[in-house]
This record gives structure tokens, sequence and C-alpha cells, in this order.
């Protein structure tokens, strides 16, 4: 049986394990951003739960080699919900990482759900949905809540 030229016609013939090592290559070069080591679930601040405050708010941090955030920079929403999400983020720890992988952006999502959304569970949970860095924090209107 004959093999097939990888390379075409007059090229250089590639070997199965040439190409395992240019694919795993090529996964961790994928794979090489900052991956959350530790996190903390945010609250939703109770004064702007109770004046019933929602929104969404973009943080971008900047992290050091050792993936420790050193700033949070919040934008967007009411700013008792800027101000939650960086405190928040502040708190979270990531794996080493390179000089070019410094800025990641996070989104937290605050929204005040009605009881039929969330009549299936007592209490609401924080969804983190970290492979595109979105936390969503839910509560119930104040006047159901203790």
């Amino acid at each position: 049986m004959r093999r097939a030229n990888v390379s075409g016609e007059g090229g250089v013939q590639m070997k199965p394990v040439c190409l395992i090592i240019l694919l795993i290559s090529c996964v961790l070069q994928v794979s090489a951003e900052p991956l959350v080591k530790h996190k903390v679930g945010p609250s939703y601040p109770r004064l702007a739960w109770q004046a019933g405050i929602q929104g969404t708010v973009t943080v971008e941090i900047e992290l050091d080699t050792d993936g420790n955030v050193v700033s949070a920079k919040a934008s967007g929403a009411h700013e008792m919900l800027q101000r939650a999400a960086e405190e928040n983020i502040r708190l979270w720890t990531f794996s080493e990482v390179t000089p070019d992988q410094h800025t990641l952006t996070f989104t937290y999502v605050y929204r005040i759900v009605s009881p039929e959304q969330g009549r299936y569970s007592t209490r609401l949970p924080v969804k983190f949905d970290l492979p595109h860095r979105r936390i969503e924090i839910s509560v119930y209107p104040a006047e159901i809540n203790p």
C-alpha cells in the first residue's frame, strides 16, 4: 500500500508524529488564556436591590504575572453595581500569565426577576459563564424578599 504525500507533489512528507506535535502545540496556544484559579460569588448591593436598580456592568481587569488582579475598571449601569463588580473581581485569582495576557474583560449582569421566573427555586443562583466571562446575579424584587 502506498502512502499519500501530505505536503503535495515534490514536498516533504510529514510523519504522523509530527502532525500530532503540531496539533498539540496549536491547542496549547489556543488555551494559553489565563484560567480562573479562584472565584468568589458576587452579591447584589442591598441599596441597589431595594431601589430596583439593575443593569449590565463591563469590568476590564489587569493581572500581574502571578495572576492577581492589580486593577479593575467598571463601566455601564449604575455606580453601585459598578463598585460591586469591581470589588468582587478583585477577589479572584488567575493562572500565571505572560506579559501579553494582562488584560481581561468580564461582564456582570445584575437583574431583578419576578417570582414567576424563579418559582422553582428558593434561592436564585449566581450563574458563571466563564468561557464567555459573564456572571449573572439575580434576585427577587425587594418587596417579596426578607
